[in-house]
């Protein structure tokens, strides 16, 4: 609460309450916020052909619904299926879907043998 808030409150001009809601209210205004814009840049995203940029903001987002899921107790599997995740690894193996899956593992399984 800051200082205006509680000089309104002293004079009686608004009550604690009244306050409180206010703050719930725009609490709630900042979340729906975060969400328009995550999933603008699940959209976003869709037509792009940075790969690494993908990933940052994938990252980025990852992050914020990771600390959803912890918040509401939600499992693995909320965050998997999360409709913002499926947008950003579509558009992951659309870019890199001209690899052959089996040659680019073995690709990196003999480097990795490379280095033990």
């Amino acid at each position: 609460m800051n200082q205006m808030e509680e000089a309104l409150i002293k004079a009686g001009i608004v009550n604690k309450e009244e306050v409180k809601e206010k703050h719930e209210e725009q609490k709630r205004r900042e979340k729906i916020k975060k969400d328009l814009i995550q999933k603008e840049k699940a959209l976003d995203i869709q037509s792009a052909s940075n790969i690494s940029g993908i990933i940052f903001s994938f990252a980025d987002i990852m992050k914020r619904i990771c600390k959803e899921r912890q918040k509401h107790n939600y499992g693995t599997d909320w965050v998997n299926k999360h409709p913002i995740v499926r947008m950003f690894a579509i558009q992951i193996v659309f870019l890199t879907d001209k690899v052959n899956y089996d040659k680019a593992y073995s690709i990196c399984e003999k480097k990795s043998n490379k280095r033990g």
